[in-house]
């Protein structure tokens, strides 16, 4: 049996066929050849959060998934998770708890406008933004249904884009940014970004 065919098993035919040939995506179970490779590794801890087999989104700096499962009504859920780090984990500077606080609620506000980033009718049955666990990341979950499994992916790519550009978007400047972000920021100065450009603020969310 090839890796294809047992992740065709673990998830719904329909979605694990939309995941498999998204350029943006790559299964994140570690018997698939792709994940030994590394490919997927990034992913590592969006993947905890999901029961199951996922695939990671490659399309932004941050870890992202997305799964599938069998639902009542049309379709299938979906379910998208995208790790990303607290400000103070971004920052080289500590930034204050009343800061980070009103960081927090501005991008969970945000955030929860994901479905605009689309052209498409998507009812979230889910949006969350938590904080994980050591504090140093937080993780964005969006649960959806959807009937057109091949859309349902774009729609899980767009989240998974927007919610990087939201990010950036949201950096509070007169700090100095780390890792990712700084890299984020950077390339979005050299090509001319600016907030506000995309539907996430930078202009790499393509809507549908």
């Amino acid at each position: 049996m090839t890796a294809a065919e047992d992740r065709s098993q673990s998830l719904p035919d329909a979605a694990a066929t939309a995941f498999e040939t998204n350029d943006a995506m790559v299964p994140t179970d570690p018997s698939s050849d792709a994940a030994a490779s590394g490919v997927a590794a990034g992913a590592a801890g969006a993947a905890a959060a999901v029961d199951g087999p996922a695939y990671a989104v490659e399309s932004t700096a941050f870890d992202a998934v997305v799964t599938a499962t069998p639902s009542d009504g049309v379709g299938h859920r979906y379910e998208v998770v995208v790790q990303i780090p607290s400000l103070d984990a971004a920052t080289a500077d500590h930034v204050g708890p009343a800061v980070q606080s009103g960081w927090f609620e501005t991008m969970e506000r945000r955030l929860a406008e994901a479905p605009k980033a689309t052209r498409a009718t998507v009812d979230l049955s889910q949006f969350r933004l938590a904080t994980v666990e050591d504090a140093e990341a937080l993780r964005v979950t969006y649960a959806f249904e959807y009937g057109d499994a091949d859309r349902a992916a774009t729609i899980a790519k767009t989240f998974v884009e927007y919610v990087e550009g939201t990010y950036v978007e949201s950096t509070i400047p007169g700090y100095e940014y780390e890792d990712a972000v700084g890299d984020l920021l950077a390339t979005a100065t050299g090509t001319g970004g600016a907030a506000g450009d995309g539907p996430g603020g930078t202009g790499g969310s393509t809507p549908l």
